[in-house]
């Protein structure tokens, strides 16, 4: 092949095949994730800022909690692949984000892989589990899991946004995140398209 475009998502399971590529002279492309950095030189990268993406989610949680006239919350937080390196940028800044207002704190932080569905349920028993007093605020790591999160509160008969409903948030920004935010039921994303 004259290029080898990846989407890396177990980054030390990469690290042969990109070692194989540039002996063979064939130009890597990461796209989605960063590489193991024993490899990062390897490699040509379009990435999104993934540590600003969990800055920004943090950014919406406490802005959305204090809309509300909340002054504590607990959060939960649905992860993509804690492996992944793009999973533990984000988690970085959202932490970073989240330590500047400690009346808000997260009580619990699954790893929900990336899955959708995997979401839902986790979401749905987590919600169980701390109840509605136990918990007010959200992060689901993409706008896919994030939305699960909300079905799974409405079941639970959690009242979304508002007042004093659960606020939720994510990232990605795809059209179903942005169609649940015009809808009053997402309260913020931000996109992680480099363009």
């Amino acid at each position: 092949p004259d290029l080898i475009v990846l989407a890396i998502l177990d980054t030390q399971a990469m690290v042969a095949p990109i070692r194989k590529a540039k002996a063979a002279g064939v130009p890597v492309l990461a796209v989605d994730g960063p590489t193991d950095p024993s490899v990062a030189g390897d490699v040509m990268s379009v990435l999104s800022d993934n540590e600003v993406l969990g800055e920004y989610a943090a950014q919406n949680i406490i802005e959305g909690l204090k809309g509300q006239g909340r002054e504590s919350g607990n959060i939960i937080v649905l992860t993509g692949t804690k492996s992944m390196l793009v999973t533990q940028d984000r988690m970085k800044g959202f932490n970073k984000v989240m330590a500047t207002a400690p009346q808000y704190k997260v009580v619990d932080e699954q790893d929900a892989n990336w899955d959708p569905q995997l979401s839902g349920t986790i979401a749905q028993q987590l919600l169980a589990k701390h109840g509605r007093s136990g918990v007010q605020a959200a992060y689901g790591m993409a706008d896919y899991m994030a939305l699960p999160i909300i079905q799974a509160a409405k079941q639970a008969g959690f009242p979304i946004a508002g007042k004093d409903g659960l606020i939720v948030t994510s990232s990605n920004c795809f059209k179903a995140g942005i169609d649940a935010i015009k809808a009053g039921e997402l309260y913020g994303t931000a996109t992680e398209d480099p363009g």
